[in-house]
């Protein structure tokens, strides 16, 4: 069957308009289109007189004024003008490609859909129906017979969507309860998010490796909720700021396996709200590092009980510790939580640890700030010390109020020998090195 857009004016005519609607220069949609089409079929000057016209508001012959709203709806309202769009599409993927990937049909819909209203199973429909060579523009059909993307074989629908970014997923979750599922299951690595919350907004960075970045913003102008997106800002009217943040955040956090998540609360309120997207979740979360910057301990261990055991590596905190709140009654369950007992690596910053010192000792390393490091406290370390073989670093801070004593460190540790003080560890060949000042305690592990 021969090509429509050779031999169907209307056909072409849709093309040029679809061509002009993507704002890409004349002469690249020159190019584009007689590399799609071939034999050279369209001049420059043919074409720069139907984008000058279209520029103008004109279709056709007629002396009729349109705008781009209207010249959208006449694509996508005329079954023969739509279907020669996707034909050129079609012919894009096949001619302008050295070999042909299912999962291209996508990116086709992807490219039109910014342009024009279409359904993905229509787009997929006559896709597949020009690969059969097909070329009618004209047909009629049964819309039962139109497959939908949910129908593909679940492993090419796997392939797809774990290609998407995440506005994509987003978007592909709502068109099935099945493609929820796949989008949710599917999850892709992420390097890096980073959460920040205030009274006022809502920051969201998304780092995927090597050259994958996106930047969210959301907040509240009267009854508008904005939206910024890497530099493009959408408005939502009547919509509230907090309930679309927390959905599109549960969507990217329950279908990520994150490297390393990043969250700072301003204050308690914030936290409050950052539970609205916990409770949206389905899942526990695949974090591997996690960085709070919390109002209390126990914040800390909510945010614990959200994350999948046994992926957790290591925990960093801000703590800015509310020291009229006794939290020890209400952590005693956190310290139990295998997310806890699991995690290698702790950092402790701003205000102690509130919690007996014993509770840290499962660390590999430990650099945490203590409300005071005392004879007792010493006695503890070095207890651990000799009883326990994972240890790698651990640095323990006291506070200017409670500086460490250089006797008691003499009487445990013995004196100090070519800048350090030196704990053999019984039955084997390592030992520890001990380096005290008045604001702290650091302990290597090292081979002997």
């Amino acid at each position: 069957m021969s090509n429509p857009l050779k031999t169907d004016e209307k056909a072409i005519l849709s093309v040029l308009l679809y061509q002009f609607l993507h704002e890409k220069s004349t002469y690249s949609s020159f190019k584009e289109f007689n590399k799609v089409v071939r034999d050279n079929f369209i001049s420059l000057d043919d074409l720069e007189f139907w984008f000058t016209r279209f520029e103008n508001g004109k279709f056709d012959e007629r002396d009729d004024d349109f705008s781009i709203s209207d010249f959208k709806s006449m694509l996508s309202d005329d079954k023969h003008r739509l279907r020669a769009c996707i034909f050129f599409e079609f012919l894009k993927e096949i001619r302008m490609k050295s070999e042909f990937r299912h999962d291209a049909v996508f990116a086709a819909y992807k490219r039109m859909s910014k342009v024009l209203d279409i359904d993905y199973s229509e787009f997929d429909f006559c896709f597949y129906r020009f690969m059969k060579g097909v070329f009618n523009l004209d047909f009629e059909y049964n819309p039962e017979q139109i497959r939908s993307f949910s129908d593909l074989p679940f492993e090419t629908v796997k392939i797809i969507v774990g290609k998407l970014n995440f506005p994509e997923r987003c978007c592909i979750r709502k068109l099935s309860f099945k493609l929820r599922n796949i989008v949710d299951d599917t999850k892709i690595g992420i390097n890096q998010i980073d959460i920040r919350i205030t009274k006022f907004i809502i920051a969201v960075n998304v780092e995927k490796l090597p050259t994958s970045r996106m930047e969210f913003k959301y907040y509240q102008i009267g009854d508008i909720c904005v939206v910024d997106h890497n530099f493009r800002r959408k408005q939502f009217k009547g919509n509230n700021c907090l309930d679309l943040a927390s959905n599109d955040l549960s969507i990217l956090l329950n279908t990520s396996k994150i490297c390393s998540l990043n969250i700072k609360f301003a204050d308690i309120e914030s936290f409050v709200n950052f539970e609205n997207v916990l409770t949206l979740l389905n899942t526990q979360l695949h974090v591997e590092n996690l960085s709070l910057h919390v109002s209390n301990a126990e914040q800390v261990f909510k945010i614990l009980s959200y994350l999948k055991p046994g992926t957790l590596k290591s925990i960093n905190v801000y703590s800015k510790q509310d020291p009229w709140y006794n939290h020890e009654m209400e952590l005693r369950a956190g310290l139990k939580m295998d997310q806890w007992r699991q995690a290698k690596v702790l950092v402790w910053h701003r205000n102690g640890f509130p919690l007996p010192l014993e509770q840290l000792f499962h660390f590999r390393t430990i650099l945490a700030k203590l409300p005071y490091v005392d004879s007792l406290q010493l006695q503890k370390i070095k207890e651990a010390l000799l009883k326990l073989h994972h240890i790698k670093y651990w640095y323990f801070r006291s506070t200017p109020a409670h500086p460490i004593d250089d006797n008691e460190m003499d009487n445990l540790f013995g004196p100090i020998t070519h800048g350090v003080r030196h704990l053999e560890i019984p039955n084997t060949n390592a030992h520890y090195e001990i380096t005290a000042t008045r604001h702290g305690v650091g302990i290597t592990k090292r081979n002997h």
